[in-house]
């Protein structure tokens, strides 16, 4: 099953993505190796 999830920006835009394990890909993104 996939997730979709959108993230805030700090500079107020949205980010919106899928993943079959969202919490693995939240860390990602906070370690700024999520989005491409």
């Amino acid at each position: 099953m996939y997730f979709v999830y959108i993230l805030e920006c700090e500079d107020g835009s949205f980010y919106t993505g899928s993943s079959p394990n969202p919490e693995e890909r939240f860390k990602r993104h906070k370690a700024g190796t999520g989005s491409r």
